[in-house]
């Protein structure tokens, strides 16, 4: 009925604790069509730093959660149509804080409940004999997070992400061994922080 594929990563640390995390896999391609869903669980270890730092003694390794769905179309052996949707959740959050100046100074690191984010991706490739050229057209939202850092008040993204982003990779074949690869990258409104 389908391919299907299944994994999975265990890590045990005398300082942070254990780890499992599984990957799953089930894609199929029915004669121009193809679809694919993907679950996977990932962690982050914390660092020699973050133990060092940890806040009250203890820090947590953040484990991620992603599921992405996609489905795609070959028009011709040239010509590719996908769309693919995600979700990502992270928990237990790596968090890097500090108080005070000169001999107060004091920095720690926590862990936060939650952040993720959401969205979706167009992808349209194209291919010739000497050229090629990737459409993509992304959006992305700020899941359910807890990490006030991250957020943009008022809006549903972070702090340095667009929502909205349009690239368009080519390339050319100039001499056999010479290719011209120009790509061109448009982003929606993202926001800094300008001071402290």
């Amino acid at each position: 009925l389908a391919n299907a594929t299944a994994g999975f990563r265990y890590e045990k640390n005398n300082r942070y604790g254990a780890a499992f995390v599984p990957r799953i896999a089930v894609t199929k391609k029915i004669e121009n069509f193809h679809f694919k869903v993907l679950y996977s669980q990932a962690f982050r270890a914390p660092s020699l730093q973050n133990i060092n730092l940890a806040l009250n003694g203890h820090i947590k390794p953040e484990k991620s959660d992603v599921l992405e769905v996609e489905v795609g179309y070959q028009f011709t052996p040239q010509m590719l149509l996908a769309l693919n949707a995600f979700s990502i959740t992270t928990r237990d959050v790596m968090i890097y804080g500090s108080t005070g100046e000169g001999e107060t100074f004091v920095e720690w690191y926590e862990n936060y409940a939650r952040s993720g984010s959401n969205g979706l991706e167009v992808v349209y490739g194209i291919r010739g004999k000497h050229w090629y050229g990737n459409f993509t057209y992304s959006f992305s939202t700020a899941g359910k997070n807890t990490v006030d850092t991250y957020e943009v008040p008022g809006h549903s993204q972070y702090v340095g992400f667009a929502k909205n982003k349009l690239t368009l990779n080519t390339n050319f074949r100039l001499l056999q061994d010479l290719t011209f690869n120009p790509t061109f990258i448009y982003a929606s409104r993202r926001f800094a922080y300008t001071s402290i």
